[in-house]
């Protein structure tokens, strides 16, 4: 599509950050360019040395007169967090839940396993294992099975997290 560059800002402070791509536009081809002929999302403004940031925002709360709204980047940053506050909190909650169902499933197995192996555990006592010994015997093969899991788990973590970020 053909556009219309009215002028053009010499990459400069804060502008260099965009490689001198910064133009100006007529405001409603803007609008219809970019799909929102009706709403200005947000004008970016940089005050000149010498100037008052609160002055300047005063003059643009008087001009706008409530149409919308005039903040810092540290303001609108602030607004994203309070938005985004709620959504980490369901974060947190879900990761708490997954943590209590892997606790119930862990608890579930090695009662199981221990079931199971009953009539051997028996046999062991039978031969002379003291309680001690096969509790340190439960425990040694449990850890050692957690490791193995928990080194196979984080490595297809540490996968996952390489192809998922790949595109970033």
């Amino acid at each position: 599509r053909s556009l219309t560059v009215r002028g053009r800002v010499r990459p400069e402070g804060v502008l260099r950050m965009f490689g001198g791509d910064v133009a100006f536009m007529d405001l409603d081809a803007a609008q219809q360019a970019f799909g929102d002929p009706d709403l200005v999302h947000w004008v970016d403004v940089v005050v000149q040395p010498g100037h008052s940031v609160d002055g300047v925002r005063t003059e643009l709360q008087r001009f706008i007169a409530g149409r919308g709204v005039v903040d810092s980047p540290a303001g609108r940053g602030r607004r994203i967090e309070s938005m985004l506050s709620l959504l980490r909190a369901l974060l947190t909650l879900t990761g708490v839940i997954a943590m209590l169902v892997g606790v119930f499933l862990i608890h579930h197995a090695v009662s199981t396993s221990l079931l199971q192996r009953r009539p051997d555990l028996v046999r062991l006592k039978a031969f002379g294992l003291s309680r001690a010994m096969l509790v340190a015997y439960l425990l040694a093969e449990a850890a050692v099975l957690g490791l193995l899991a928990s080194a196979v788990g984080l490595a297809v973590g540490v996968g996952f997290w390489f192809l998922a970020a790949g595109d970033f």
